[in-house]
């Protein structure tokens, strides 16, 4: 997430409006709408964070090829415990089709360069 506000303060205003940041949560267990908006409005105050349902959060992870796994003592209820998951970026357009998949080790400028083009 750190790379993305400099990759987006690389596009022009007409670009820069026309995208939008959304961390979606793969741990709607753990993770509410409010501390997950202020998890993400650290790193941009447009960025939004979002959960829904364990069904819903399978669904969509199934569809853009998320892999998320909660540690095994999460299911024995506790409280802390760790989630594995994908850690790309996802380009998604705005008909829901995904784009292009970011490596974690994508830079600000790559990311940059490629919503250029995208957008």
């Amino acid at each position: 997430m750190s790379t993305v506000t400099p990759a987006l303060d690389q596009l022009d205003p007409a670009k820069r409006v026309r995208t939008e940041v959304w961390m979606v949560s793969v741990d709607p267990g753990r993770d509410d709408a409010v501390s997950l908006q202020t998890y993400v409005e650290f790193f941009d105050p447009e960025f939004r964070g979002v959960t829904g349902t364990v069904e819903a959060t399978d669904q969509a992870s199934t569809q853009y090829g998320v892999f998320h796994e909660l540690e095994p003592t999460a299911a024995e209820g506790a409280d802390d415990y760790l989630v594995d998951h994908t850690a790309s970026l996802f380009g998604v357009g705005p008909d829901g089709t995904l784009r292009v998949v970011w490596s974690p080790t994508v830079t600000a400028e790559e990311l940059g360069a490629d919503l250029r083009e995208l957008l």
